[in-house]
């Protein structure tokens, strides 16, 4: 699986919604690949932000620098 592939099917990686063959391609992937790591994360904080503004919750916000770095990498 190359980036393009998981990229694609991280937030249904994130919703445990894919078929187990996939999932472990996507795992073994996340396993050799930090910018799609990156990316994954930031799924998982997007989600996560948008599950605790439903909520009516204060987050902390990670550092808005370290978030657009990793974005443009994983642009490239």
């Amino acid at each position: 699986m190359n980036c393009s592939q998981a990229v694609e099917l991280l937030s249904e990686y994130y919703a445990d919604a894919l078929d187990e063959n996939i999932i472990i391609e996507i795992k073994t992937h996340l396993l050799e690949c930090q910018p799609c790591v990156g990316i994954f994360d930031d799924v998982t904080l997007i989600v996560t932000t948008a599950r605790i503004l439903r909520d009516g919750e204060h987050i902390p916000y990670p550092d808005e620098q370290v978030l657009w770095q990793r974005l443009t990498v994983a642009r490239h």
